[in-house]
């Protein structure tokens, strides 16, 4: 496992990066467990059901990331932070007038989940929503083509694998020839 972000001092960029991070993941969980018995051929279905556990996986791994102190009411406010941030995005990056309006309808209804949070944070926990979020709206992503990132990943990075142990990095994998 990694180390987890300190709430005290991690940016909200980390937490929103972090919870977006999450929420893509299990996602992706969510798909590979629904859908992978809905195919008749007894393979696709195995692998499936395969990748659908390491997705979790990779949740459980990212999830670790995530300060576990935080309280409740904490959570709630940065899961609605980070909705807000990712609608937000998605409205300033869209092109497409009929779609834009409709990304800042979301926005609308996730800004005002953001407020109720931070009513029960100041309600329950006497602290200031910009205590946990700060007061600027974090731009977690840009939707742009990846495929030179990917490509230049792929040709340095294929052949490392994780470590165990207190030295947490990276390693060659062994050649075997």
């Amino acid at each position: 496992m990694r180390k987890h972000y300190d709430k005290n001092t991690a940016s909200p960029q980390t937490k929103v990066n972090i919870l977006t991070l999450v929420s893509a993941e299990q996602q992706t969980h969510n798909f590979y467990k629904a859908h992978g018995l809905m195919y008749a051929n007894p393979t696709l279905r195995k692998l499936y059901a395969e990748i659908g556990d390491v997705e979790e996986e990779h949740v459980s791994m990212y999830e670790s990331l995530m300060e576990p102190t935080e309280t409740i009411f904490e959570k709630l406010l940065l899961h609605e932070f980070t909705e807000v941030c990712n609608y937000y995005t998605c409205m300033q990056q869209e092109t497409n007038e009929h779609f834009k309006k409709i990304w800042e309808e979301f926005l609308s209804y996730e800004i005002d989940h953001l407020h109720s949070a931070a009513k029960l944070l100041q309600k329950h926990e006497n602290k200031d929503a910009e205590e946990v979020i700060g007061n600027t709206i974090i731009e977690p992503n840009k939707f742009l083509s990846q495929k030179d990132y990917i490509a230049k990943i792929l040709r340095e990075q294929s052949d490392l694998r994780l470590t165990d142990g207190k030295d947490i990095g990276y390693t060659k994998k062994r050649r075997t020839s």
